[in-house]
């Protein structure tokens, strides 16, 4: 059965995060990391070396584990962005950085906090740390007390693991958000590893502060090493994030560049503020045009043709309108302006000057979003690729 064309762009622009082949990427990512250039194999060799090494507790051989160690996890988490950013690239229209926006909260941030537990275990482990110590600095000390009737049940003693402790520390989203969480969280150097936090887990289990001391300086090695892997990986998703934002900075100075002044102004104004109204108020279009007018756009260079005649025909009644904030708001005819002509037997309604002064907002408006949408698409360079829009200005009426 042959599917509608409607259909077909329905379902290739409405995608849903777990309906994609999620299963198929994660082999070609797993496929991309197995494999190694022959140049690259003295990596592996030296880090069987250090692995061996790790017991020893020497602090250089720990900070070149964890430099080795921390550039894997890097290179993992950059093939997951070219992987997932490949097949998105392809699957629908949208904008391409809004769609790495997605790859990078849903893909490559649970992939960094899979992967850091993982290498941050391993470490632990080749490096023989004593669990009860790890969990004295990964754990708080949250007793389960449950009251009887006649006393109280002490809370268990069982021991936590390795892996346990470490997933205690990396949780799944650690690395979503980074954004909007740096506004309000502190990121500390060292993460969940860093000094306050290792403390305050060691100080919820009644140990003293001056006995804690000689503890951690026993354990500030491994304690060091997992912090320095999770800087790491933060500062590598902090990576992606930053060229996402310079991407989208680019196109949106790429699209300013091509377009008239007043589609820089009026198209960016409408498209913000129609998706906060259905129907836009007086007062909202009044603040539009004052913005318009603080940035000098001619109100009778950019209207429509029958703007244009509009005003002419109040002009010759002495009705002098040039500013943008009256034009958007003026309901008046002032018994000058026709409501409705007779085109060859066809009734056309003309409207007031404020439906003339909008139309060339909503005008503006697509002319905008279709060159955001050409740059975002084809990743043309805009000098070469819209050149009616940088020679000279789009005649409206034309349009029609």
């Amino acid at each position: 059965m042959v599917r509608s064309r409607i259909g077909q762009k329905q379902e290739k622009h409405a995608v849903r995060w777990e309906t994609l082949p999620h299963a198929r990427l994660a082999l070609e990512i797993a496929q991309a990391v197995a494999y190694r250039a022959p140049q690259e194999a003295h990596y592996e060799i030296r880090l069987e070396e250090l692995t061996r090494k790790l017991p020893d507790f020497c602090n250089e051989d720990h900070c070149e584990y964890t430099r080795l160690v921390s550039a894997e996890i890097n290179r993992e988490l950059r093939i997951c962005r070219d992987v997932y950013r490949q097949f998105l690239s392809t699957l629908n229209n949208k904008s391409r950085t809004v769609k790495w926006d997605v790859a990078l909260d849903f893909a490559v941030a649970p992939r960094a906090s899979l992967a850091l537990r993982r290498e941050i275990f391993a470490y632990l482990s080749n490096s023989k740390v004593d669990p009860l110590t790890a969990e004295t600095f990964l754990a708080f000390n949250v007793p389960v007390v449950i009251p009887l009737r006649n006393g109280e049940v002490p809370p268990s003693e069982k021991q936590s693991s390795l892996e346990g402790l470490v997933s205690s520390c990396v949780s799944n989203e650690a690395f979503q958000e980074l954004r909007r969480r740096f506004k309000r969280e502190s990121f500390i150097v060292g993460g969940p590893f860093a000094l306050p936090h290792v403390l305050r887990r060691a100080m919820s289990y009644g140990i003293n502060l001056p006995d804690i001391a000689p503890i951690h300086e026993a354990s500030e090695i491994w304690i060091s090493g997992a912090g320095r892997m999770w800087d790491s990986v933060l500062r590598e998703v902090i990576a992606h994030k930053v060229q996402i934002e310079l991407e989208e900075c680019s196109d949106a100075m790429a699209a300013v560049e091509v377009l008239p002044r007043f589609d820089c102004i009026a198209g960016p104004l409408y498209a913000e503020t129609s998706e906060r109204y259905t129907t836009i108020p007086d007062d909202v279009w009044a603040n539009i045009g004052a913005k318009i007018d603080r940035a000098e756009v001619s109100l009778e260079d950019t209207l429509e043709s029958e703007g244009k005649r509009a005003l002419r025909d109040l002009a010759q009644r002495g009705i002098v309108i040039t500013s943008w904030q009256e034009a958007l708001i003026c309901r008046s005819d002032f018994g000058v302006l026709e409501s409705k002509v007779v085109v060859r037997g066809a009734v056309k309604y003309r409207g007031m000057l404020n439906r003339h002064a909008k139309r060339s907002v909503y005008r503006a408006r697509d002319r905008y979003q279709k060159v955001l949408d050409h740059i975002y698409e084809d990743r043309i360079p805009p000098a070469t690729s819209l050149p009616s829009f940088r020679s000279k200005r789009i005649d409206p009426a034309r349009e029609q």
